[in-house]
């Protein structure tokens, strides 16, 4: 019986980094209450799947911040297994951001541990 026959479930997920993978669940977190706004991110880990059709990540810590912590479980457990279904961590774009130029760190954001950060980090240096 050869791999692709018509018993086996096929998956065709969409490839994607870890890190932008943790920005997508991160940024949707955010946007979901407004007590949310401050929730600092999520890592994810490779992991090897337990059969062809399981995800090859799964959630290995979250930095809730000064945020509600039900609040953004709620909405993490909402939107973690249909991604589990549709995307898998390539780890041929393992390094690719996604942006252009280096990154430097944002004036206007006050130093960690002071208030809540509402933007991204950082942002890209002018040509």
């Amino acid at each position: 019986m050869t791999p692709a026959s018509k018993g086996d479930p096929v998956t065709k997920r969409a490839q994607i980094s870890r890190a932008a993978l943790e920005t997508a669940i991160t940024k949707v977190v955010r946007s979901s209450d407004p007590q949310c706004s401050c929730f600092v991110g999520i890592i994810v880990a490779r992991k090897v799947p337990a059969s062809r059709i399981a995800a090859n990540w799964n959630v290995k810590g979250i930095k809730y911040g000064k945020a509600r912590r039900d609040l953004c479980d709620a909405t993490i457990s909402v939107i973690i297994d249909p991604m589990q279904l549709e995307l898998d961590i390539s780890e041929l774009i393992k390094n690719y951001t996604g942006l252009r130029g280096p990154l430097i760190p944002r004036p206007d954001i006050p130093a960690a541990g002071t208030n809540c950060r509402s933007g991204p980090d950082y942002v890209l240096r002018p040509a």
